[in-house]
């Protein structure tokens, strides 16, 4: 949605998720998907996530600055979650015997974005991520990882791609219109007097 930023749902999308190998779990969209809204406020939104195929809720965590522009904080967390089933090897576990054992798979996330409040940009992003198999107590680390933004992605989402655009849309959503309008006011004033003289 362009004022909302909320995901939003077609007719003729088929929107899924895969549970498992070629299952196809049908799912629909909701929370944010790539941006906050403009004017973002210091609340709880829904952020959604692609793995667990359901919005998270997203705290508002504090406000600090990018390369000199200020942000608000955000964070969520899924702890250790199932998201579906695999059959692998038992020799990757450890066990004895080549035969295939149906493992969960398991994933786990905490993401803190920064937020520029006027466009509602993600100037960055840090997530510790994790994914793993379990099988009657025995885990396989898929993936771990720790992503973020690097420092010149941040500069140059701030000083590239937004530029001044928080600045003008401050003034559009501030004294801007007011100012513009008396100006209008005193212009039409002025055409009225000049007609009738």
């Amino acid at each position: 949605n362009g004022k909302t930023a909320v995901g939003v749902n077609c007719a003729s999308c088929d929107n899924y998720y895969m549970a498992e190998k070629d299952a196809k779990v049908p799912t629909k969209l909701s929370g944010l998907l790539f941006k906050w809204p403009f004017g973002t406020d210091k609340t709880t939104y829904q952020v959604w996530d692609d793995t667990i195929a359901k919005a998270v809720p997203t705290r508002y965590t504090g406000t600090t600055t990018l390369e000199g522009l200020k942000m608000y904080t955000f964070e969520n967390e899924v702890p250790a979650t199932v998201v579906g089933t695999r059959d692998v090897p038992a020799s990757v576990f450890g066990l004895v015997g080549n035969d295939n054992v149906t493992a969960d798979s398991y994933y786990q996330n905490h993401t803190v974005y920064y937020i520029e409040p006027v466009t509602g940009a993600i100037v960055n992003q840090v997530t510790d991520t994790k994914n793993w198999f379990d099988y009657d107590g025995h885990q396989l680390v898929t993936t771990e990882a720790h992503i973020t933004y690097t420092p010149q992605q941040i500069k140059d989402m701030v000083h590239k791609t937004l530029g001044n655009q928080p600045s003008l849309l401050g003034k559009a959503k501030g004294w801007l219109p007011w100012v513009a309008g008396l100006l209008g006011l005193v212009l039409v004033s002025f055409g009225y007097s000049v007609n009738r003289g």
